[in-house]
Order: C-alpha cells, then sequence, then structure tokens
C-alpha cells in the first residue's frame, strides 16, 4: 500500500509540472523560418518551429530536429507563407544582413 501511495504523489507533482509546461509553451508562437539552402539548390521555408522573443535582438528559434538558436526577425514568418520558395525581404541596414 505504501509503494501504492508513493505512485500517486509522483503522478500529483507530474500534473503540476504539466501545469507549468503548458503555460511555457503559451508564450511561445508558432511560426515558419527561411533557410538560405546551398550554391546549387534556393532557400525554402520550413514549419514546425515556434518563437519567443525577449530583450535580446531577434527571435529565439526551436523545433526538435534543430538546435535551439537566434536568428533575426525577418527570417521568420508567423503566416505559412504562399510561395514557400522565395526569400523572405531582407531589411537594407540589417545587423544580421550577410554578404
Amino acid at each position: 500500500m505504501k509503494h501504492l501511495s508513493r505512485n500517486i504523489n509522483v503522478n500529483c507533482n507530474k500534473g503540476a509540472e504539466a501545469e507549468e509546461d503548458k503555460q511555457i509553451k503559451m508564450e511561445r508562437e508558432n511560426c515558419w523560418v527561411w533557410f538560405k539552402g546551398s550554391l546549387k539548390e534556393g532557400g525554402a521555408w520550413k514549419g514546425g518551429f515556434s518563437y519567443k522573443k525577449d530583450a535580446n535582438p531577434g527571435v529565439l528559434i526551436q523545433n526538435p530536429s534543430y538546435v535551439q538558436c537566434r536568428v533575426p526577425d525577418w527570417r521568420i514568418s508567423t503566416t505559412e507563407p504562399m510561395d514557400k520558395f522565395k526569400g523572405p525581404t531582407i531589411p537594407e541596414n540589417s545587423v544580421w544582413k550577410i554578404f
């Protein structure tokens, strides 16, 4: 009986953690991210990412298949792009622009 009681407590604790996880996920938004591709192949928008803004420049993007990283704002879209192979408009004086 004591063993059963321990399992119930663990499940109750996991419920509280799940509620915290839900609140954290609510702060994030889904987005599409632009990947430039190679010199031979063009770039494309890829979905399945979430992003989070904070005090630092750019946005933090996350996806289970990729390493979490920070990208410029212009590299994400919060709506599905009509043409998945047309790149974003890069601001003229962008700090993140690579020539």
